[in-house]
This record gives C-alpha cells, structure tokens and sequence, in this order.
C-alpha cells in the first residue's frame, strides 16, 4: 500500500481551480479588517482579566486563542503567555 501512495498523484479538481483562480490578489485568510483588529484587541483584554482566577484560565487561554486567531498579527506578542496559561501557569 505504502508503494502504492508513494505513486499516487492527487489531482486538481474544478473546485479547487475555481476558488484558487477566483481572486489571486486575496491573501488565504483574507484582509484584516479594523473591525476584527478591534474585536481581537476586545478579547484579548478580557482573557487578561480571566486570567487573574485560576479557576478560568482555560477560559482565558481558549478567548486568548481565538483572539490570536482573527489578528495573527498579535501572535509574536501574546503566543508564550497562550502557551503558559495551556500549562496551568501564570506569570
């Protein structure tokens, strides 16, 4: 099987084609918006307040996450506090 995969080609399929040939100008996820920078801003506030009860941290980490998440921008900025409050750590 293992011979078989090796050989194995995935081909494109219309559907493919058409959505990446619609726009090539557009970035995957598409353009930030302000709004999303400003809902993501919002969010990250909020997992900081969170993050003060040991009791909400996964809250916190989870809205930290989905922040991270519509401004990927921020990642560089809040990713090691993410990765602390998912070990059960504050700072």
């Amino acid at each position: 099987m293992l011979v078989d995969l090796k050989k194995w080609i995935p081909s494109k399929s219309k559907f493919t084609e058409t959505i990446t040939d619609a726009n090539p100008h557009k970035s995957t996820l598409g353009l930030l918006s302000k709004s999303d920078q400003s809902s993501a801003e919002e969010m990250v506030v909020k997992a900081l307040n969170l993050s003060h009860d040991a009791g909400k941290l996964i809250e916190a980490a989870d809205l930290l996450e989905e922040a991270l998440n519509k401004s990927p921008g921020m990642k560089a900025q809040y990713e090691y506090q993410l990765k602390l409050w998912r070990r059960g750590l504050t700072i």
